[in-house]
């Protein structure tokens, strides 16, 4: 059945690095083809991203990544921190039909994101509010029995934190709602809408030039008391016109 590996060259000779096959006798899953591939760097060191197309059944196609770093000595090997994570539970479809166009910056996300899911023990990290871009991310944490939020934003040397009752008071993080970000004047703005008890509230973290990252306290409760926040794009509308 089809199967994907890798061939890397080392100082001992060429190295294969298997990627996926099936079980002996089983017909899936199946690796039908390598799609895209690129590099990254994540706190200085070296990554290989793989993206290919798998056949899980006879009607089920989807996209997965394959992971690799450079050790000390100049070897790329499998990553297990990255290959084995289950930060990201919703597979990635791919049409059986046409051709999928290539999606390794979409692997290079999620690769981000399963490394800083640890950065806020005992909260769960919220994949679906992840963002990530070229210089810095955003993750959202929430703690449910607690109702408790905390926003991370990372800019590429220590990540900062912030819980949400910077922006909310005394009030409670029941969940967060939506996230976003905001563009101006070389400024990159996160936002983050979540629930209380009592109302919706807005978290606003910047990232200013030079990778200064500033909680916008201020800001995010002036664009709140201007009326109540339905959704993200309302905060986003208020939070351009303050600038």
């Amino acid at each position: 059945m089809p199967s994907c590996g890798l061939l890397a060259r080392t100082a001992a000779g060429t190295e294969f690095i298997e990627m996926m096959s099936p079980e002996k006798g089983a017909g899936f899953p199946q690796c039908l083809v390598i799609n895209d591939a690129a590099a990254f760097e994540v706190r200085n060191r070296q990554y290989l991203v793989i993206e290919y197309i798998v056949r899980d059944t006879v009607e089920d196609f989807y996209r997965q990544y394959f992971y690799l770093h450079r050790d000390p000595a100049g070897r790329y090997i499998a990553d297990s921190e990255l290959n084995d994570a289950v930060v990201w539970t919703d597979p990635l479809p791919a049409s059986r039909d046409s051709v999928n166009a290539p999606r390794a910056q979409e692997g290079i996300r999620r690769a981000k994101g399963t490394l800083l899911s640890k950065a806020v023990p005992g909260m769960r990290f919220l994949g679906r509010e992840f963002m990530s871009g070229k210089s810095s991310s955003f993750a959202a944490f929430h703690d449910k029995a607690n109702e408790k939020c905390v926003f991370l934003v990372d800019a590429g040397a220590k990540p900062a934190t912030y819980g949400h009752e910077l922006f909310a008071k005394e009030d409670k993080c029941e969940s967060v709602l939506a996230s976003g970000k905001l563009e101006n004047a070389g400024k990159t703005y996160y936002l983050a809408l979540f629930k209380g008890a009592v109302r919706n509230h807005l978290g606003i973290v910047s990232v200013a030039p030079g990778n200064a990252i500033a909680a916008e306290t201020s800001l995010a409760l002036a664009i709140e008391k201007k009326g109540t926040l339905a959704d993200l794009k309302t905060a986003k509308e208020r939070l351009k016109s303050s600038l």
